[in-house]
């Protein structure tokens, strides 16, 4: 079923790297006006959120490599 188990092994690390960055915090102010990409915010009105950055990027990582640790059976 998986093609490169390393692959898939960075994935799950990746994944979870995410979303361990996206848990929110109890004393964590609201974010009012904020450009939000899939429910994570890239932008508020201080500026960039890096963190929501490095979230967003590490998510599309984390995709590109369990894409790559499939199969491609057709």
């Amino acid at each position: 079923m998986f093609k490169n188990k390393t692959f898939l092994y960075l994935f799950i690390i990746f994944f979870f790297a995410s979303i361990a960055l996206n848990i929110p915090f109890p004393n964590k102010t609201l974010y009012r006006e904020t450009v939000i990409l899939l429910n994570i915010p890239i932008k508020t009105l201080n500026g960039l959120n890096y963190v929501g950055i490095t979230s967003f990027l590490l998510l599309i990582a984390s995709l590109y490599f369990l894409v790559k640790s499939l199969n491609k059976d057709l």
